[in-house]
């Protein structure tokens, strides 16, 4: 999967801190959106260097509206910052999730020389 520590991080704080039943509906769409596109970049085939473009343009759309969502929605128990985003990036990149699978095994085995 594309993105894997990012995806999977992002639906577990969304869901068990019960964030997206909050009560407004505005953040609500937004937020359930987020989770949706997270489905959609599970989903992707993980064999094409199309899908993962998009998926990077999407999990960045996904940082974007996290933060924004944090900075004017004033959500305490979630407080995600554009340094979360990188760091979350950087782990998924580290590890290769942001490369086809065909790729990735010569993208770790470099990065690590």
């Amino acid at each position: 999967m594309y993105y894997k520590n990012s995806v999977t991080y992002i639906r577990t704080i969304l869901t068990e801190r019960g964030i997206v039943s909050k009560e407004d509906p505005e953040a609500t769409h937004t937020l359930e959106h987020i989770l949706w596109m997270c489905d959609e970049i599970e989903q992707m085939s993980e064999w094409s260097f199309s899908k993962a473009t998009k998926a990077a343009r999407w999990i960045g759309w996904i940082y974007a509206a996290l933060e924004e969502q944090c900075r004017s929605k004033g959500y305490d128990d979630l407080l995600w910052s554009n340094e979360d985003s990188r760091v979350r990036a950087r782990w998924d990149v580290m590890e290769g999730y942001h490369l086809p699978k065909w790729c990735r095994v010569w993208h770790v085995v470099a990065i690590r020389l």
